[in-house]
């Protein structure tokens, strides 16, 4: 497993803690039947959603509360929430 698998594994994890308290039967013939699978991806199609579709009164409030929030990320999307306001 990768180092990102591992980081999102244990984060899950973290929040929902694993025991076998309770737990009966063959624990270990339970595991061996798990079966884990990799996939690649060649191409990855999404749609690039900034409000455009609400009212320019829902962008404004949308805007207004991503400026409320700390980081980057917000006050990015709060930015191009408001590009889409004006054009």
């Amino acid at each position: 497993m990768d180092h990102a698998g591992t980081v999102c594994r244990t984060a899950i994890l973290a929040d929902f803690p694993f025991t076998c308290e309770g737990f009966h039967g063959d624990f270990n013939a339970h595991n061996r039947a798990i079966v884990g699978i990799e996939v690649t991806m060649e191409a990855l199609t999404g749609k690039w959603k900034v409000s455009q579709n609400r009212s320019a009164a829902d962008r404004a409030g949308v805007v207004h509360g991503l400026r409320q929030e700390a980081g980057d990320q917000a006050s990015g999307m709060a930015a191009l929430v408001s590009e889409i306001l004006f054009i």
